[in-house]
């Protein structure tokens, strides 16, 4: 008898341990409760954002692709469709206001449509259109200071509005400095710097024929035509230091 009390009040102790341990896993601490609360708030943060940088994604490749296709600057994308990859790209931007990618693709979309408009001789329209893509270029330039497309595309835009002042010079020291080998870059900065030369202190057209230089090791038939167009062949003649794509330029 005496045993089997004994066991009955040792089986009845265990059930109770083991019962007090299910009840603490059960119930957790106050501090507990707080890390769960704080994980469920961080993975719904983070849901939230990666839908929205999703959705940005997604919308912003029509756009994507309008560029992708404006290679020749002879032969633009035709104005629809840049107006789509624009209703795209607002999308975007919609999503995810603070990503200077999107503002730099909505700032070229916008000046192709300037150069639309220029072709049509609807010169008001060309103005509107150019000054957006500039001010776009400029948020661009902001969200992201060391994106040399951007300052490149800045400093295309004001010299297309006789803009030369301080804000010219400086966007051609970025670009210049952030993207020296980019072939966009050493095209756009070419032809801003050949439309802005005689406004250019001497620092700047310096810049301006380094990156020539630079660029025609690279896209020599890009920045022949530019000098034609402008009517500054001539001008790179004179000062470019001299190469055989010099010579070939110049002959």
């Amino acid at each position: 008898m005496t045993t089997d009390a004994s066991f009955s009040e040792t089986s009845s102790a265990d059930r109770s341990r083991h019962s007090s341990r299910r009840s603490s896993r059960k119930k957790p601490g106050p501090l507990g409760k707080t890390l769960a609360l704080i994980g469920i708030v961080l993975l719904t943060v983070m849901a939230y954002y990666s839908i929205r940088w999703m959705m940005a994604d997604i919308n912003s490749y029509p756009a994507r692709n309008a560029l992708i296709n404006q290679q020749d600057p002879t032969k633009l994308v035709p104005a629809e469709k840049l107006e789509r990859a624009q209703a795209s790209i607002d999308r975007s931007i919609s999503w995810r206001p603070d990503h200077g990618d999107y503002y730099d693709i909505k700032a070229s979309l916008s000046y192709y449509q300037a150069l639309h408009a220029q072709n049509e001789n609807r010169w008001r329209d060309y103005g509107q259109l150019m000054s957006q893509s500039l001010d776009l270029y400029r948020q661009a330039s902001t969200l992201r200071p060391h994106w040399p497309y951007s300052w490149a595309g800045l400093a295309l835009s004001k010299a297309k509005l006789s803009q030369m002042d301080e804000e010219l010079f400086q966007a051609i020291d970025n670009s210049v400095l952030y993207g020296p080998w980019e072939n966009a870059v050493n095209i756009s900065i070419a032809e801003a710097g050949l439309l802005s030369w005689r406004y250019l202190p001497q620092a700047q057209q310096e810049a301006v024929l380094a990156n020539i230089d630079r660029g025609l090791k690279r896209n020599y038939k890009e920045i022949r035509n530019i000098a034609t167009q402008v009517n500054q062949t001539a001008l790179l003649c004179d000062k470019l230091p001299d190469s055989k794509e010099k010579a070939k330029l110049c002959k």
